[in-house]
């Protein structure tokens, strides 16, 4: 039995066996009387070869709803079947059902079955396979309200679910806050867990929650968060106090990763900032800003280059209120980009 790229096993011949042996031939010594025919036989077996090998490759790449038709019942057929069932039993079925719809590529509706599903009806092995499907299509729907549901059973048997899966569902209630737009909560959350696995690979995402913080957040999270927070606050600190000077910016973070080496982003710099050196010795003369029409802007006179992506050029301020500003004034007319995406 073969077995192609996909997965697919099949008995069949391979493609090259299918144009190239003579699988109705005989000997060689097969008369000189079919010489004269042999090109129209090799030509017929390539035709046969290339629509055989076409016919294999559209059934492999089919959507994994026929496989599954294959493997058991559909996500309707055990939906139906849930109705008929209580408890424990149509709980399991429906969240499997739940499984099936996502393997298709339905999260939509994979998720409204989730959520329909009495969870606590589950085991707990049950229970972690909900709260792992749950929150991922969650993210994918956009839904952090249902995602952040799903987290909620670290509360309530965290010890019960194992280590990797443990971490993956609190990256996940992470990123939920996030969506949701609670900053930081997000920070405290990702960076426990960085302080637990040491991934440099949540330094983008802390960095962007930290962005969103105000200064008396920021203080609140060094003051909560332990020393690996402390030193992401001071890496925001800097950031924000040497905005306006790129060269002088990179010289005290290259200082601070010398002083903090062990650090996370000491060893990854998040990609924001060092997308940010690449403007190091330009002049920046305009700024455009792409914002939803939904946004609010905060009331002036605090409208410095401090906070350019909040700044609408119809409403910059006067040069004299930005005097002791370390920003320079740059003109950032805004674009609205309610209707798409960027």
């Amino acid at each position: 039995m073969a077995t192609d790229v996909s997965g697919c096993a099949r008995d069949e011949p391979t493609l090259s066996a299918l144009v190239w042996s003579g699988q109705d031939g005989g000997p060689a010594a097969k008369d000189k009387a079919d010489k004269g025919k042999r090109p129209m036989r090799t030509s017929l077996r390539r035709l046969a070869g290339v629509m055989l090998a076409t016919l294999l490759l559209a059934g492999c790449a089919s959507t994994s709803s026929i496989v599954d038709r294959f493997n058991g019942p559909s996500a309707d057929t055990l939906l139906q079947q849930a109705r008929q069932q209580q408890g424990a039993q149509a709980a399991a079925t429906r969240l499997q059902a739940a499984q099936i719809l996502a393997r298709q590529g339905d999260n939509a509706q994979a998720l409204r079955v989730a959520n329909e599903l009495d969870r606590q009806q589950l085991d707990n092995s049950k229970r972690i396979e909900w709260a792992l499907l749950t929150s991922r299509i969650a993210l994918d729907q956009e839904d952090p309200g249902s995602a952040l549901k799903a987290t909620s059973l670290l509360d309530e048997i965290g010890s019960a679910i194992n280590v990797d899966d443990r971490n993956t569902l609190r990256q996940r209630r992470g990123l939920a806050q996030a969506m949701q737009g609670d900053a930081r909560s997000a920070a405290m959350t990702l960076i426990r867990l960085q302080q637990d696995t040491d991934n440099t690979a949540l330094n983008d995402t802390i960095w962007q929650q930290l962005s969103r913080l105000d200064a008396r957040q920021l203080g609140e999270l060094a003051e909560q968060g332990g020393p690996l927070a402390r030193g992401w606050v001071e890496l925001a600190q800097l950031r924000r106090s040497r905005s306006g000077d790129i060269a002088g910016l990179f010289n005290a973070i290259q200082q601070w990763q010398q002083a903090n080496a062990s650090h996370p982003a000491a060893r990854r710099l998040p990609t924001d900032l060092t997308q940010l050196q690449s403007l190091k010795g330009r002049e920046i003369h305009q700024v455009a800003v792409f914002l939803h029409a939904a946004v609010r802007f905060p009331p002036l006179p605090t409208h410095c280059a401090k906070a350019w992506k909040h700044v609408p050029q119809r409403r910059a301020p006067k040069a004299n209120r930005c005097q002791n500003s370390p920003f320079t004034t740059v003109p950032a007319p805004i674009f609205n980009h309610s209707t798409a995406r960027l």
